[in-house]
């Protein structure tokens, strides 16, 4: 996967949306957070939660305020596939 999202200069507030998190990475390759400001979620600010794969993420000179979580990472390891049982006679 070689998605890149590049978010610059943007005022993220949920406070009239009544959101839970502001900026949330699921996929993609590479996201990029720059001069940003996100408040007023009831959850994180930025919560970067990869379902697979190698992902690369920045973060800079950006505020995270008035939430539960500033920037949260939630890292899952794939499922580990389970090989059929095998059986000699």
């Amino acid at each position: 996967m070689t998605d890149t999202v590049y978010l610059r200069g943007l005022n993220v507030d949920g406070v009239q949306f009544g959101g839970v998190n502001g900026i949330v990475f699921n996929t993609g390759h590479r996201l990029t957070i720059a001069n940003c400001v996100v408040r007023h979620f009831s959850g994180a600010g930025i919560l970067i939660q990869p379902t697979s794969g190698v992902e690369i993420f920045s973060i800079t000179d950006t505020v995270s305020s008035d939430t539960v979580s500033k920037v949260s990472f939630i890292f899952r390891r794939p499922a580990r596939r389970s090989s059929p049982a095998c059986s000699s006679t």
